[in-house]
């Protein structure tokens, strides 16, 4: 049996947020609604993790870990404290900043709230 004897792969798309990962990944999939996707605005904003388990069929398994309340306070917090210039200032009509960190936390706060204010 071919398939038993391979190993498991891990295969990683990376890109800017919007960049269109998940239609590729719905696309490879053959289902248009695996993940969600929008021409408007970033829907996945967290890392997505697909297994394949030969003999489903076209049956999809998806296991959803939620961050409790506390837990995203402190995590937007943090984001919050990347995006403060040197005077502890978040700026009033903020554009994507260049440095990764701060990227990073610009896009997973612009795709859960669609702004960034205090």
């Amino acid at each position: 049996n071919f398939s038993a004897q391979c190993k498991p792969s891990m295969i990683g798309i990376l890109g800017d947020t919007g960049a269109g990962k998940s239609s590729l990944l719905n696309s490879l999939l053959y289902e248009h609604d695996v993940l969600p996707t929008s021409g408007v605005r970033a829907c996945t904003a967290a890392p997505i993790e697909i297994h394949y388990k030969s003999g489903l069929g076209t049956t999809f398994e998806v296991h959803i870990t939620f961050l409790s309340k506390e837990d995203w306070e402190k995590e937007a917090d943090t984001l919050l404290d990347d995006l403060r210039d040197e005077h502890g200032s978040l700026k009033a009509n903020m554009e994507r900043p260049r440095g990764e960190t701060a990227k990073i936390a610009f896009d997973k706060l612009m795709s859960v709230y669609g702004c960034i204010k205090e």
